[in-house]
């Protein structure tokens, strides 16, 4: 548009055309964008409108800087910019550093975790409670979050006051299911966590690699029998065991100080790496592996909703202390946005070693960051009429 504009300036052509076109690059960027977004949609151009999208999640509702970010240095002005496009969204009293995970609504209670590890002393009970979603190397009492059943369960469904002896058996048989899948998410949740701890090498294994496969193994199965609970409970785990708590050893530990940059890294052999190390990895391989939810979210310019994904993504820009923070956005995306996933799991091992070189599947023309326009098999798509079709429709034809 801009070299068209130009070249008729020389020229002193004008045209309702030419002047279409200066009214567009007129527009403030997010505007343009999403204009492009919504042609992309309409003419079916699936590979544009998702590199569109990316661009207008990360840059207008992640608030990461487009124009210097060759490799994003985590610091505290940047945390503090992208908390300020946060605050825009949901007000002050929602929003912290770490765009505070603990605000999802099916988190449990900290009293009920506590209570879940059974009698214990009162400091230990308030030690349990404070840990709860900070790094430990010992098992969890319980799950981090509560699946749908044991929300309905906590609705406060009293069988006494029930009359009808037909309604009332026909209510506890209801119950009585949704307690035994109470019960089996929380025997998920505890064999996942177990996972965590043998891979990142808090507790012994002898086959770390079969923990992480295993652990992957069920975020897919999650994924595919349309489990969401139990993906974020994965999610929660894992980034509970990447918040330090007080008194970790710093020779396990990341480096606190927003400041300075931490510099382990988890390419270099498991049994060399550090247990955080060992987490970043484990953490690379599920967004590799497993998405963030069984619904995908389109950008939707009008909506203020913050998902889970938007929830984890924020925190891995605000926290995580790796040089490899951009490959971790891109393998969600990829996932996110690859019309399904691996039916087999692959190799940890590989999965590990392979991660740094994590390249998005959706640039439009050279990079991801620079757009010169649809690419040249599908330019003639955009000369056609505007046609009516749902996002939802496009995924499926392709």
């Amino acid at each position: 548009l801009v070299r068209v504009v130009e070249l008729a300036e020389q020229l002193h052509q004008e045209s309702r055309y030419i002047e279409a076109a200066k009214g567009l690059l007129a527009l403030e960027t997010r505007s343009f964008i999403e204009k492009e977004f919504i042609r992309a949609k309409e003419v079916g151009d699936i590979e544009r409108m998702i590199h569109r999208e990316i661009r207008l999640l990360m840059e207008f509702k992640y608030g990461l800087d487009f124009t210097e970010r060759e490799e994003i240095q985590e610091s505290l002005t940047k945390t503090e910019n992208r908390r300020e496009r946060f605050v825009d969204l949901l007000g002050e009293e929602h929003v912290s550093l770490d765009f505070r995970l603990e605000r999802i609504n099916n988190l449990r209670s900290y009293d009920s975790f506590a209570k879940a590890a059974g009698f214990t002393k009162l400091f230990s009970r308030n030690k349990i409670k404070q840990n709860m979603l900070l790094w430990t190397n010992t098992m969890i009492p319980t799950s981090l979050t509560l699946c749908r059943e044991e929300r309905q369960l906590n609705e406060n469904l009293v069988l006494d006051t029930l009359v009808d002896d037909t309604i009332k058996q026909g209510v506890k048989k209801i119950i009585d299911e949704a307690k035994q899948k109470v019960k089996i998410f929380k025997a998920e949740a505890k064999a996942n966590f177990k996972n965590i701890l043998e891979y990142t090498g808090e507790i012994m294994c002898e086959d770390p690699d079969s923990a992480a496969k295993q652990l992957l193994q069920r975020g897919v199965d999650a994924f595919n029998n349309g489990d969401d609970d139990l993906i974020s409970e994965m999610y929660m785990q894992m980034i509970k065991q990447l918040k330090n708590p007080t008194g970790r050893s710093q020779m396990t530990a990341p480096i606190l100080d927003i400041t300075q940059t931490y510099t382990d890294t988890f390419e270099s052999s498991r049994s060399l790496c550090t247990p955080y190390g060992n987490a970043l990895a484990l953490l690379a391989m599920m967004v590799s592996t497993i998405p963030l939810g069984t619904t995908l979210n389109s950008y939707d310019p009008d909506s203020d909703e913050v998902t889970f994904e938007d929830r984890v993504v924020f925190w891995i820009l605000g926290n995580l202390r790796t040089t490899q923070t951009k490959k971790y956005l891109t393998a969600i995306h990829n996932v996110k946005y690859g019309g399904g996933i691996n039916k087999e799991i692959p190799d940890p091992v590989n999965l590990r070693a392979q991660f740094a070189d994590t390249v998005s599947r959706y640039s439009v023309g050279s990079n991801i960051d620079l757009d010169d326009g649809p690419t040249a098999d599908k330019v003639d798509l955009y000369l056609l009429p505007p046609k009516e079709i749902t996002f939802e429709e496009l995924l499926l034809e392709n």
